[in-house]
């Protein structure tokens, strides 16, 4: 067990990101452009043995996700504002795939993106479950927690309420959840 709270960079340092649901203020860095935003939490990769960044070291990486997570922008020194809710969450995604993370939080991952963005976003986490990654959700959406969790844990007060499995021949209906949630 790892606790998250107040511990950012042991949680990041055992392989876990952390896609919040304010990508804008908490997320990205707006006025950075999409290949520095992926390449913050791997600097390591993208530097020189001085500590320098290398350019096109940044810039590489920057390329593979943007054309692995299918951003749309005018190329990887776009500044992060300027994009879609959709690409800049995939930017964030981004991130924490190029640090090489082994679990990705994503609290309300499709908050405030266009109905095609959310369906490329659930897409891609599902990709990216199939390769092995683990994926906890964290969404207050109950289409989305059924629709896309094959475990649902319920909360409140700090406190597991409800558990089950999700399975895609068995999901749960929203009234069933509901009456755990009060």
């Amino acid at each position: 067990i790892l606790p998250l709270r107040g511990r950012g960079k042991a949680a990041i340092m055992r392989g876990v990101g952390f896609v919040p649901k304010e990508r804008k203020t908490e997320g990205i860095v707006p006025y950075l452009s999409v290949q520095a935003n992926i390449s913050l939490a791997s600097l390591p990769l993208v530097s020189r043995p001085a500590g320098v960044i290398s350019r096109s070291r940044e810039r590489a990486l920057s390329e593979k996700y943007i054309n692995g997570l299918r951003v749309r922008c005018n190329g990887p020194t776009q500044l992060c504002q300027f994009l879609s809710g959709g690409n800049q969450q995939k930017v964030v995604i981004a991130k924490w795939l190029a640090r090489g993370v082994q679990v990705l939080v994503l609290d309300n991952p499709t908050r405030g993106v266009d109905v095609g963005a959310k369906q490329e976003i659930y897409g891609l986490l599902r990709d990216l479950v199939e390769r092995g990654l683990s994926v906890l959700l964290v969404t207050d959406d109950l289409p989305e927690l059924i629709g896309m969790s094959n475990r649902i844990l319920i909360m409140r007060d700090g406190q597991i309420q409800f558990e089950c499995n999700a399975p895609a021949d068995n999901k749960p209906t929203e009234q069933e959840l509901v009456q755990h949630m009060v």
